[in-house]
């Protein structure tokens, strides 16, 4: 039996500074379009970039866009919550 999954969530975080940004924009950009569902990344640059109430939002309508399949699951959930 394989343990293995074949979904994953990536978070990378650490201080200011050190190019987290420059590193994700980089694996966001590699990765085939048919495999990324949705991504956010915080730049305190940019006021919509720096909320993190925006996080959940932002990754829903992502993967609603990407996969209109799960539109009906992300409107339940909010229903739900």
């Amino acid at each position: 039996m394989d343990n293995t999954p074949n979904k994953r969530i990536y978070v990378l975080h650490g201080p200011a500074g050190i190019g987290k940004s420059s590193v994700a924009h980089a694996f966001t950009k590699s990765i085939d379009d048919n495999h990324l569902g949705a991504s956010f990344f915080f730049n305190h640059g940019i006021e919509e970039c720096r909320d993190p109430q925006r996080i959940i939002p932002t990754l829903a309508y992502q993967i609603a866009h990407h996969n209109p399949d799960a539109i009906g699951h992300i409107v339940e959930a909010v229903r739900k919550h």
